[in-house]
């Protein structure tokens, strides 16, 4: 019995919205009975004594994109797909597929030594907890097309040899790839990146 493990990664990022944390930020994303799941958080602090200048903090702290442009917040993904070509009678087969994904999200902080009126503390909650709704949106869409994944190599069915099993995982790593992609854009596109979930400030 020949055996060799096979891993296959990618890395993709996705365009923000516009907010911070809820109390528990994770919430959907943290764990899955056929996903082994990681999730990590990194803040990037604002402080101010207006709504327009945590705008204006958020706009030059926060994180970039792929074409510059400056978000509120966030959300990375990683998936791999670790599995093992084994050798039998019939061919070659995938065993132990285990697919991983780590999420990273970025989000705004308040200095937490600031004094704010009532009013800008209720708007920048609603703000980052907006933020947050769509940021784990994404987080969920990621996780899903992971399970996905899981289930779609487990289910292969035996190739003639080793060589044509990994083409097979490659081009079905290659498809649910591009399919995720689409379906983190349009959730942007619908979302106008979380503006209609109430991610806007001030």
């Amino acid at each position: 019995m020949n055996q060799l493990i096979v891993l296959g990664a990618v890395v993709l990022v996705a365009c923000g919205g516009k907010n911070s944390p809820p109390e528990n930020p994770y919430k959907g994303v943290q764990s899955s009975k056929s996903v082994e799941v990681t999730v990590g958080l990194e803040t990037y602090e604002v402080r101010g004594e207006s709504a327009m200048e945590l705008a204006e903090q958020m706009a030059e702290k926060g994180p970039r994109g792929s074409d510059d442009e400056a978000f509120d917040a966030y959300t990375t993904w990683w998936f791999t797909w670790p599995y093992t070509p084994v050798e039998t009678d019939e061919g070659c087969e995938a065993d132990g597929v285990s697919v991983t994904l780590k999420l990273n999200y970025e989000m705004p902080k308040a200095a937490a030594d600031q004094t704010w009126a009532t009013s800008l503390t209720r708007k920048w909650r609603a703000f980052t907890g907006a933020l947050w709704t769509h940021e784990l949106g994404h987080g969920d869409l990621a996780l899903a097309q992971a399970e996905d994944l899981q289930k779609r190599i487990a289910a292969l069915p035996v190739e003639a040899d080793c060589d044509a099993l990994r083409q097979v995982v490659d081009t079905l790593g290659d498809q649910t790839m591009e399919t995720h992609n689409a379906a983190q854009r349009a959730y942007d596109d619908e979302t106008s990146h979380g503006r209609t979930q109430g991610a806007v400030f001030p």
